[in-house]
């Protein structure tokens, strides 16, 4: 299991890190794992790896612990360029919460054009599946991304959804990703750095 958490992540498996020279990797202890999920804030950007995490250990760890689903794309167009959206000061990939009765593939969908304006998606298939935790509520979520691949259009009008805080989106070259993805989350380094480099 892979869990991202802030600038980190936390597994039990070294084999679920594709690539793994990505970032500094090291073997924690109970304590080290305990501190790093409920932490305020951390700059330190790693990857713990701590053969007892299971979901099982989290929900012992952290109580309330809620599940919550989300779908996201990963949307290449013709010209082999990669649509990313600004938000809250990073670059980010569309995604959203699924709805009730929403098969993940369709929420991922809806989420895509609603926060990017496109029109016409292709999808070509599943490309992962990511859990990131945070604090929510009263306790923790954890939330399950489904991730897709998908073929846009760069004739598309891009309309970014303001009231989701997105402010810009872009089609980028993907030789230029890399610099985007320094500028943008943990997790969507990872994806980045795993799908799309593969692709390029």
């Amino acid at each position: 299991m892979l869990v991202f958490v802030q600038n980190s992540a936390i597994t039990n498996n070294i084999s679920d890190i594709q690539p793994a020279e990505m970032l500094k990797i090291r073997y924690a202890s109970d304590e080290d794992v305990k501190k790093k999920l409920t932490e305020k804030s951390s700059s330190d950007s790693e990857i713990l790896i701590y053969p007892e995490f299971s979901y099982r250990w989290l929900t012992r760890q952290l109580k309330p612990l809620y599940l919550v689903k989300a779908a996201g794309g990963i949307i290449l167009n013709e010209k082999h360029e990669l649509l990313m959206i600004y938000r809250r000061g990073f670059w980010d990939l569309p995604k959203g919460k699924t709805d009730e009765n929403e098969k993940p593939s369709e929420s991922a969908v809806r989420e895509c054009k609603e926060e990017t304006g496109i029109k016409n998606l292709t999808l070509i298939r599943q490309a992962d599946i990511t859990f990131h935790l945070y604090p929510y509520s009263d306790g923790f979520a954890l939330k399950k991304t489904w991730w897709f691949l998908f073929k846009g259009s760069s004739v598309d009008t891009l309309i970014p959804q303001t009231e989701e805080e997105i402010t810009d989106i872009r089609w980028i070259p993907l030789h230029d990703v890399s610099q985007y993805a320094r500028k943008s989350y943990f997790m969507i380094l990872y994806l980045l750095t795993k799908h799309v480099n593969a692709l390029s």
